[in-house]
Protein backbone atom coordinates (compact mmCIF):
# COMPACT_ATOMS: atom_id res chain seq x y z
CA UNK A 1 0.00 0.00 0.00
CA UNK A 2 2.69 1.99 0.74
CA UNK A 3 4.65 2.08 -2.31
CA UNK A 4 0.97 2.21 -4.20
CA UNK A 5 0.51 5.22 -2.19
CA UNK A 6 3.87 6.71 -3.47
CA UNK A 7 4.00 5.85 -6.61
CA UNK A 8 3.53 9.25 -8.16
CA UNK A 9 5.64 10.97 -5.90
CA UNK A 10 8.54 8.05 -6.65
CA UNK A 11 7.87 8.10 -10.65
CA UNK A 12 8.16 12.53 -10.66
CA UNK A 13 11.54 11.76 -8.17
CA UNK A 14 12.81 9.49 -11.00
CA UNK A 15 11.86 11.95 -13.95
CA UNK A 16 8.10 11.95 -14.82
CA UNK A 17 6.52 15.04 -15.86
CA UNK A 18 4.34 16.05 -13.19
CA UNK A 19 0.91 17.79 -14.62
CA UNK A 20 1.75 15.41 -18.04
CA UNK A 21 -1.04 14.32 -20.47
CA UNK A 22 0.50 10.89 -21.57
CA UNK A 23 0.71 7.84 -20.56
CA UNK A 24 4.88 8.25 -21.03
CA UNK A 25 4.62 11.32 -18.97
CA UNK A 26 4.14 9.33 -15.93
CA UNK A 27 5.57 5.57 -17.29
CA UNK A 28 8.09 5.25 -14.13
CA UNK A 29 5.05 6.03 -12.11
CA UNK A 30 2.81 3.52 -13.13
CA UNK A 31 5.15 1.33 -12.91
CA UNK A 32 5.86 1.69 -9.26
CA UNK A 33 1.97 1.77 -8.98
CA UNK A 34 0.97 -1.50 -11.03
CA UNK A 35 4.13 -3.12 -9.15
CA UNK A 36 2.47 -2.16 -5.76
CA UNK A 37 -1.24 -3.39 -6.68
CA UNK A 38 0.00 -6.54 -7.73
CA UNK A 39 2.10 -7.03 -4.55
CA UNK A 40 -1.01 -5.75 -2.10
CA UNK A 41 -3.30 -7.93 -4.21
CA UNK A 42 -1.01 -10.92 -3.99
CA UNK A 43 -0.50 -10.74 -0.25
CA UNK A 44 -3.79 -10.39 0.52
CA UNK A 45 -4.61 -13.17 -1.33
CA UNK A 46 -1.50 -14.93 0.31
CA UNK A 47 -3.25 -14.51 3.64
CA UNK A 48 -6.85 -15.62 2.83
CA UNK A 49 -6.12 -19.20 2.58
CA UNK A 50 -4.22 -19.57 5.55
CA UNK A 51 -6.86 -17.37 7.92
CA UNK A 52 -9.26 -19.53 6.61
CA UNK A 53 -7.45 -22.96 7.15
CA UNK A 54 -6.98 -21.61 10.87
CA UNK A 55 -10.63 -21.76 11.21
CA UNK A 56 -10.47 -24.87 10.35
CA UNK A 57 -8.36 -26.22 12.92
CA UNK A 58 -9.67 -23.87 15.90
CA UNK A 59 -13.41 -24.41 15.44
CA UNK A 60 -15.94 -27.24 16.02
CA UNK A 61 -16.98 -28.70 13.15
CA UNK A 62 -20.54 -27.93 14.34
CA UNK A 63 -20.32 -24.51 14.36
CA UNK A 64 -17.59 -24.17 11.22
CA UNK A 65 -20.67 -22.02 9.41
CA UNK A 66 -20.75 -19.20 12.50
CA UNK A 67 -16.62 -19.43 12.51
CA UNK A 68 -16.67 -18.06 9.12
CA UNK A 69 -19.38 -15.47 9.45
CA UNK A 70 -17.25 -14.17 11.95
CA UNK A 71 -14.26 -13.43 9.86
CA UNK A 72 -16.57 -12.26 7.39
CA UNK A 73 -18.10 -9.77 10.12
CA UNK A 74 -14.26 -8.66 10.54
CA UNK A 75 -13.83 -8.08 7.36
CA UNK A 76 -17.13 -5.91 6.75
CA UNK A 77 -15.98 -3.86 10.50
CA UNK A 78 -12.62 -3.01 8.78
CA UNK A 79 -13.91 -1.82 5.69
CA UNK A 80 -16.44 0.57 7.69
CA UNK A 81 -13.59 1.85 9.25
CA UNK A 82 -11.62 2.11 6.13
CA UNK A 83 -14.72 3.67 3.80
CA UNK A 84 -15.65 6.29 6.59
CA UNK A 85 -11.61 7.38 6.85
CA UNK A 86 -11.47 7.21 2.98
CA UNK A 87 -14.41 9.95 2.52
CA UNK A 88 -12.73 12.31 5.33
CA UNK A 89 -9.56 12.62 3.07
CA UNK A 90 -11.42 13.50 0.05
CA UNK A 91 -11.07 17.49 0.45
CA UNK A 92 -7.63 16.80 0.38
CA UNK A 93 -4.98 17.43 -2.15
CA UNK A 94 -3.57 13.97 -2.18
CA UNK A 95 -6.74 12.00 -0.34
CA UNK A 96 -5.64 8.73 -1.71
CA UNK A 97 -1.67 9.20 -1.29
CA UNK A 98 -2.83 10.24 2.86
CA UNK A 99 -5.35 6.97 2.47
CA UNK A 100 -2.97 4.30 1.44
CA UNK A 101 -0.52 5.38 4.05
CA UNK A 102 -2.89 5.55 6.70
CA UNK A 103 -3.60 1.99 5.77
CA UNK A 104 -0.17 0.77 5.40
CA UNK A 105 0.51 2.28 8.85
CA UNK A 106 -2.76 -0.14 9.76
CA UNK A 107 -1.58 -3.32 8.66
CA UNK A 108 1.50 -2.96 10.09
CA UNK A 109 -0.01 -1.84 13.97
CA UNK A 110 -2.36 -5.09 13.38
CA UNK A 111 0.32 -7.08 12.70
CA UNK A 112 2.28 -6.11 16.09
CA UNK A 113 -0.19 -7.73 18.60
CA UNK A 114 -0.57 -11.07 16.35
CA UNK A 115 3.18 -11.80 16.02
CA UNK A 116 3.18 -11.06 20.05
CA UNK A 117 0.20 -13.06 21.47
CA UNK A 118 -0.48 -15.33 19.12
CA UNK A 119 1.03 -18.86 19.53
CA UNK A 120 1.65 -20.88 16.56
CA UNK A 121 2.46 -24.42 17.16
CA UNK A 122 5.41 -25.30 14.21
CA UNK A 123 4.58 -28.16 12.36
CA UNK A 124 6.73 -31.01 12.79
CA UNK A 125 7.40 -33.38 10.02
CA UNK A 126 6.39 -37.48 10.82
CA UNK A 127 9.51 -39.40 11.30
CA UNK A 128 10.96 -40.52 8.02
CA UNK A 129 8.94 -38.06 5.77
CA UNK A 130 11.27 -35.25 4.00
CA UNK A 131 10.09 -31.43 3.56
CA UNK A 132 8.83 -30.88 0.34
CA UNK A 133 10.42 -28.44 -2.32
CA UNK A 134 8.99 -25.70 -4.13
CA UNK A 135 8.22 -27.77 -6.97
CA UNK A 136 6.73 -30.20 -5.00
CA UNK A 137 4.43 -27.91 -3.11
CA UNK A 138 2.98 -26.65 -6.92
CA UNK A 139 2.78 -30.24 -7.66
CA UNK A 140 0.69 -31.05 -4.91
CA UNK A 141 -1.39 -27.89 -5.56
CA UNK A 142 -2.30 -29.42 -9.15
CA UNK A 143 -2.87 -32.99 -7.33
CA UNK A 144 -5.41 -31.01 -5.66
CA UNK A 145 -7.27 -29.80 -8.69
CA UNK A 146 -6.82 -33.45 -10.31
CA UNK A 147 -8.80 -35.31 -7.07
CA UNK A 148 -10.49 -33.09 -5.52
CA UNK A 149 -14.02 -34.07 -4.46
CA UNK A 150 -16.11 -33.66 -6.60
CA UNK A 151 -18.63 -31.81 -4.01
CA UNK A 152 -15.55 -29.70 -3.86
CA UNK A 153 -15.30 -28.30 -7.15
CA UNK A 154 -19.19 -27.39 -7.64
CA UNK A 155 -18.56 -25.53 -4.72
CA UNK A 156 -15.42 -23.38 -5.61
CA UNK A 157 -17.68 -23.27 -8.73
CA UNK A 158 -20.52 -21.72 -7.43
CA UNK A 159 -17.53 -19.55 -5.72
CA UNK A 160 -15.91 -18.74 -8.29
CA UNK A 161 -19.50 -17.52 -10.92
CA UNK A 162 -20.65 -15.44 -7.28
CA UNK A 163 -16.73 -13.41 -7.82
CA UNK A 164 -17.42 -13.49 -11.23
CA UNK A 165 -21.02 -11.79 -11.05
CA UNK A 166 -19.84 -9.08 -8.24
CA UNK A 167 -16.46 -8.78 -9.41
CA UNK A 168 -17.90 -5.94 -12.16
CA UNK A 169 -19.36 -4.13 -8.96
CA UNK A 170 -16.50 -4.20 -6.94
CA UNK A 171 -13.96 -2.51 -9.01
CA UNK A 172 -16.65 0.34 -10.44
CA UNK A 173 -18.74 1.11 -7.42
CA UNK A 174 -16.73 4.22 -7.20
CA UNK A 175 -17.51 5.95 -11.20
CA UNK A 176 -21.03 4.44 -10.79
CA UNK A 177 -21.40 6.52 -7.33
CA UNK A 178 -19.67 9.61 -8.58
CA UNK A 179 -21.77 9.88 -11.90
CA UNK A 180 -25.10 9.77 -9.68
CA UNK A 181 -23.96 13.14 -8.36
CA UNK A 182 -22.47 14.99 -11.77
CA UNK A 183 -24.56 17.84 -11.18
CA UNK A 184 -22.76 18.86 -7.84
CA UNK A 185 -21.02 21.75 -7.38
CA UNK A 186 -18.51 19.92 -5.32
CA UNK A 187 -16.36 18.29 -7.19
CA UNK A 188 -15.55 15.67 -4.51
CA UNK A 189 -18.97 15.20 -3.26
CA UNK A 190 -19.52 12.10 -5.51
CA UNK A 191 -16.02 10.31 -4.37
CA UNK A 192 -17.16 11.03 -0.70
CA UNK A 193 -20.80 9.47 -1.52
CA UNK A 194 -18.95 6.37 -2.88
CA UNK A 195 -17.03 5.64 0.10
CA UNK A 196 -19.82 6.34 2.37
CA UNK A 197 -21.67 3.69 -0.50
CA UNK A 198 -18.84 1.58 0.26
CA UNK A 199 -19.51 1.96 4.04
CA UNK A 200 -23.06 1.52 3.85
CA UNK A 201 -22.54 -1.61 1.86
CA UNK A 202 -19.75 -3.13 4.92
CA UNK A 203 -22.56 -2.52 7.52
CA UNK A 204 -25.06 -4.53 5.49
CA UNK A 205 -22.54 -7.18 5.41
CA UNK A 206 -21.72 -6.88 8.89
CA UNK A 207 -24.86 -7.11 10.28
CA UNK A 208 -26.32 -10.03 8.07
CA UNK A 209 -23.11 -12.35 8.97
CA UNK A 210 -24.12 -11.90 12.22
CA UNK A 211 -27.61 -13.34 11.77
CA UNK A 212 -26.77 -15.81 8.68
CA UNK A 213 -25.33 -18.69 11.16
CA UNK A 214 -29.01 -18.30 12.71
CA UNK A 215 -31.00 -18.60 9.50
CA UNK A 216 -28.90 -21.35 8.29
CA UNK A 217 -29.65 -23.54 11.34
CA UNK A 218 -33.56 -23.61 10.15
CA UNK A 219 -33.11 -23.64 6.70
CA UNK A 220 -29.90 -25.00 5.21
CA UNK A 221 -27.01 -23.31 3.39
CA UNK A 222 -28.13 -23.42 0.16
CA UNK A 223 -31.16 -21.79 0.19
CA UNK A 224 -29.55 -19.01 1.99
CA UNK A 225 -26.91 -19.09 -0.51
CA UNK A 226 -29.17 -18.78 -3.83
CA UNK A 227 -31.76 -16.51 -2.10
CA UNK A 228 -28.72 -13.87 -1.76
CA UNK A 229 -27.86 -14.80 -4.94
CA UNK A 230 -30.97 -13.84 -6.52
CA UNK A 231 -31.60 -10.60 -4.54
CA UNK A 232 -27.66 -9.78 -5.93
CA UNK A 233 -28.49 -10.70 -9.43
CA UNK A 234 -31.59 -8.03 -9.31
CA UNK A 235 -29.26 -5.67 -8.07
CA UNK A 236 -27.00 -5.89 -10.83
CA UNK A 237 -29.31 -5.38 -13.54
CA UNK A 238 -31.27 -2.80 -11.58
CA UNK A 239 -28.69 0.04 -11.31
CA UNK A 240 -29.14 1.10 -14.83
CA UNK A 241 -32.99 2.23 -13.77
CA UNK A 242 -31.80 3.89 -10.61
CA UNK A 243 -29.55 6.69 -11.90
CA UNK A 244 -32.10 9.03 -11.14
CA UNK A 245 -32.23 8.28 -7.63
CA UNK A 246 -29.35 8.61 -6.08
CA UNK A 247 -30.12 7.45 -2.58
CA UNK A 248 -32.53 4.42 -3.98
CA UNK A 249 -29.36 3.41 -5.87
CA UNK A 250 -26.81 3.34 -2.94
CA UNK A 251 -29.82 1.59 -0.90
CA UNK A 252 -30.15 -1.22 -3.79
CA UNK A 253 -26.21 -1.78 -4.03
CA UNK A 254 -26.11 -2.54 -0.16
CA UNK A 255 -28.33 -4.88 -0.86
CA UNK A 256 -26.12 -6.96 -2.98
CA UNK A 257 -23.50 -7.32 0.47
CA UNK A 258 -25.94 -10.55 1.93
CA UNK A 259 -24.74 -12.26 -1.13
CA UNK A 260 -21.11 -10.81 -0.41
CA UNK A 261 -21.14 -12.24 2.65
CA UNK A 262 -22.72 -15.22 2.29
CA UNK A 263 -20.61 -16.20 -0.41
CA UNK A 264 -17.52 -14.86 1.53
CA UNK A 265 -18.38 -17.51 4.62
CA UNK A 266 -20.78 -20.94 3.40
CA UNK A 267 -18.13 -21.89 0.49
CA UNK A 268 -15.50 -22.30 3.23
CA UNK A 269 -17.50 -23.56 6.10
CA UNK A 270 -18.66 -26.09 2.83
CA UNK A 271 -15.02 -27.07 2.12
CA UNK A 272 -14.11 -27.51 5.99
CA UNK A 273 -16.40 -30.05 6.18
CA UNK A 274 -15.43 -31.94 2.82
CA UNK A 275 -11.86 -31.74 3.65
CA UNK A 276 -11.58 -32.05 7.10
CA UNK A 277 -7.47 -32.98 8.44
CA UNK A 278 -4.42 -32.13 6.34
CA UNK A 279 -5.75 -31.24 3.42
CA UNK A 280 -8.00 -28.45 4.43
CA UNK A 281 -4.93 -25.78 3.79
CA UNK A 282 -4.54 -27.09 0.65
CA UNK A 283 -8.19 -26.96 -0.37
CA UNK A 284 -8.58 -23.50 1.00
CA UNK A 285 -6.01 -22.21 -1.14
CA UNK A 286 -7.79 -24.47 -4.28
CA UNK A 287 -11.32 -22.43 -2.96
CA UNK A 288 -9.11 -19.08 -3.28
CA UNK A 289 -7.65 -19.28 -6.55
CA UNK A 290 -11.41 -19.32 -7.32
CA UNK A 291 -12.05 -15.69 -6.70
CA UNK A 292 -8.64 -14.45 -7.94
CA UNK A 293 -9.39 -16.45 -11.55
CA UNK A 294 -12.95 -15.02 -11.56
CA UNK A 295 -11.99 -11.44 -10.87
CA UNK A 296 -9.95 -11.03 -14.01
CA UNK A 297 -12.16 -13.21 -16.42
CA UNK A 298 -15.19 -10.89 -15.17
CA UNK A 299 -13.52 -7.34 -15.24
CA UNK A 300 -10.95 -7.28 -17.98
CA UNK A 301 -12.78 -10.18 -20.03
CA UNK A 302 -16.25 -8.95 -19.96
CA UNK A 303 -17.18 -6.03 -17.86
CA UNK A 304 -14.43 -3.44 -19.24
CA UNK A 305 -14.76 -3.96 -22.95
CA UNK A 306 -18.75 -3.18 -22.04
CA UNK A 307 -17.82 -0.30 -20.15
CA UNK A 308 -15.24 0.97 -22.79
CA UNK A 309 -17.96 0.64 -25.37
CA UNK A 310 -20.82 1.78 -23.67
CA UNK A 311 -19.28 4.78 -21.52
CA UNK A 312 -21.26 3.67 -18.83
CA UNK A 313 -20.02 2.23 -15.46
CA UNK A 314 -23.57 0.48 -14.88
CA UNK A 315 -23.24 -1.52 -17.72
CA UNK A 316 -20.28 -3.03 -16.73
CA UNK A 317 -22.02 -4.06 -13.47
CA UNK A 318 -24.71 -5.02 -14.92
CA UNK A 319 -22.87 -8.00 -16.77
CA UNK A 320 -22.56 -9.26 -13.13
CA UNK A 321 -26.23 -10.20 -13.85
CA UNK A 322 -25.59 -12.35 -16.46
CA UNK A 323 -23.01 -14.50 -13.77
CA UNK A 324 -25.36 -14.26 -11.66
CA UNK A 325 -28.08 -16.26 -13.27
CA UNK A 326 -25.70 -18.81 -14.33
CA UNK A 327 -24.55 -19.31 -10.42
CA UNK A 328 -28.34 -19.62 -9.52
CA UNK A 329 -28.37 -22.50 -12.42
CA UNK A 330 -25.05 -24.08 -11.41
CA UNK A 331 -26.51 -23.88 -7.49
CA UNK A 332 -29.43 -25.37 -7.77
CA UNK A 333 -28.25 -27.81 -10.11
CA UNK A 334 -25.00 -29.06 -8.80
CA UNK A 335 -24.82 -28.19 -5.15
CA UNK A 336 -25.78 -30.22 -2.58
CA UNK A 337 -28.04 -28.79 0.04
CA UNK A 338 -27.42 -30.44 2.84
CA UNK A 339 -25.11 -29.67 5.70
CA UNK A 340 -23.39 -32.98 6.41
CA UNK A 341 -21.18 -33.43 9.51
CA UNK A 342 -17.44 -33.66 8.32
CA UNK A 343 -16.23 -37.21 8.70
CA UNK A 344 -15.79 -39.25 12.08
CA UNK A 345 -12.31 -39.63 11.44
CA UNK A 346 -11.99 -35.85 11.69
CA UNK A 347 -8.33 -35.28 13.85
CA UNK A 348 -9.04 -31.46 13.75
CA UNK A 349 -7.87 -30.24 17.11
CA UNK A 350 -8.75 -26.83 18.90
CA UNK A 351 -5.40 -24.81 18.37
CA UNK A 352 -6.18 -23.73 22.27
CA UNK A 353 -5.17 -27.30 23.34
CA UNK A 354 -2.33 -27.71 20.94
CA UNK A 355 -0.65 -24.61 22.51
CA UNK A 356 -1.28 -25.90 26.23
Amino acid sequence: MALLGCSEKLGNALGDKPGGETIGDHSRGLAFAIVGLWIMNLFTNVMQGPCRALINDVVDKDYLQTGNAVASAIMAAAAIIGNVIGAQTTGLNEPFFVLLLIGAGLVVLCCIPTMIFAKEVPYKLPEGEKSKTIGQVFKDIGLGFKYAPRELLMVAGLYFLSWCAYSPLMVNLTDYVKSLFNSSNDPTFGLKMAFYAGAIFSAVQFLWSLIQPAIIRVTNPKLVYLASQFLATAVYASLLELRQWPAAAIAIIAVAAINFAAFNSIPFALVSRLTAGANGGLYMGVLNSAAVVSQVVAINAVAAPVIKATSDAAWGIATGSIFGLLALVWGMVCVNGRDEDADSTDERRPLIQQVE
